[in-house]
């Protein structure tokens, strides 16, 4: 055999083994895609495409990592809907205005639930992380052209050795991307984060309050209008109280101020403040960080959702926000942080 035909050869045998490879790859995605179960997954940005696509629902539990210990269940109970995370971990606002258009599409929305944390609505808002073609009618190009990537082999690969030995996963509307087992609550948890980790320094002055009004004028509020005859929940999250710590208490009560007057006019919006729940921020046997806090919080606040325990309304808005500007004045970081660091720092 001359080596002309051989490199031919060679090269035949190549391309016919990566076509396979690929064609192994997309098959198992596609089955992915049309399976009725619902499974872990750590990629939440494209796995929300199939659970809209492939699920029925008429309440959208969106938002960031402050609504994934959320349980669906809850909220059938208390709003007697059938509710669905489609959440994104670190989400930015344009990522939960694209998700709420894009389940509104499939079936009609009666509630939206999602997070408003005001020190990050002045960040970067893109739809970067978003894998847009898998939320488009490419959906099936895109899986195609993924198949030709290693990192795609290797994930459809661990699935489905996963799936033949019967391992995957399975799980409820309740479990998908909740991260309570994996990372647990408490204060001992809580103090680690505290006493070893950096802490990122939360703007709130002017200059990044006209970052956050843009936000909202962009991307909260349009998505609103574009809904009117959906029922928002939005809360502000309750963070523990030492996420304050450094924080200029007029100036965070200022930028506040400024998201709960731009919302409240809203008709179809229900604002919740659990920025007043003191006794949970308090109690850093809620959290597993500074800001994170447990399943049983999250239960407690669809009951508060429903009962609108802590509705913020005009009436009540300046009472909400004097509370708390005495409490973050007034709380003693310093008395606090000694102690974590006495008691757990070895």
């Amino acid at each position: 055999m001359n080596e002309r035909k051989f490199f031919g050869l060679t090269m035949a045998g190549i391309i016919v083994l990566v076509l396979l490879i690929a064609s192994f790859t997309f098959g198992i995605s596609m089955c992915k895609e049309k399976d009725d179960r619902i499974f872990t997954t750590v990629t939440d940005r494209e796995y929300n495409s199939i659970l809209a696509r492939r699920f029925p629902y008429n309440a959208a539990i969106l938002g960031s990592s402050m609504c994934q210990g959320f349980r669906c269940s809850d909220f059938d109970r208390e709003f007697g809907c059938q509710a669905l995370k489609m959440t994104c971990s670190a989400a930015n606002f344009a990522e939960v205005k694209f998700m709420a258009e894009y389940a509104s599409r499939f079936q009609k929305l009666d509630y939206v639930i999602f997070d408003l944390r005001c020190v990050f609505l002045g960040f970067e808002q893109t739809l970067d992380n978003m894998p847009l073609e898998s939320y488009s009618d490419r959906v099936i190009w895109y899986r195609l052209k993924k198949s030709f990537s290693i990192n795609a082999l290797m994930a459809e690969w661990e699935f489905f050795s996963k799936r033949i030995r019967g391992k995957v996963k399975y799980v409820s509307r309740d479990e998908i991307y909740d991260w309570n087992k994996k990372h647990p609550c408490g204060e001992k948890y809580f103090a680690r984060e505290i006493l070893f980790k950096e802490r990122y320094p939360y703007r709130t002055d002017a200059a990044y309050r006209d970052l956050c009004a843009a936000t909202l004028d962009t991307y909260v509020i349009p998505l609103l209008q574009e809904l009117p005859e959906t029922e928002f929940h939005i809360f502000f999250p309750p963070f523990s109280m030492m996420f304050y710590m450094g924080l200029d208490p007029a100036e965070y009560i200022a930028l506040k101020q400024m998201v709960i007057d731009r919302l409240l006019p809203m008709k179809n919006l229900v604002l919740h403040d659990f920025e007043i729940a003191f006794p949970i921020m308090e109690n850093f046997e809620n959290y597993k960080d500074l800001i994170h806090y447990s399943g049983k919080i999250s239960s407690r606040m669809v009951t508060a959702m429903k009962t609108r325990e802590f509705q913020l309304t005009p009436e009540n808005r300046e009472d909400h926000l004097r509370k708390l500007q005495s409490q973050i004045a007034s709380f003693d970081y310093q008395k606090e942080f000694d102690r974590l660091k006495q008691t757990y720092r070895k």
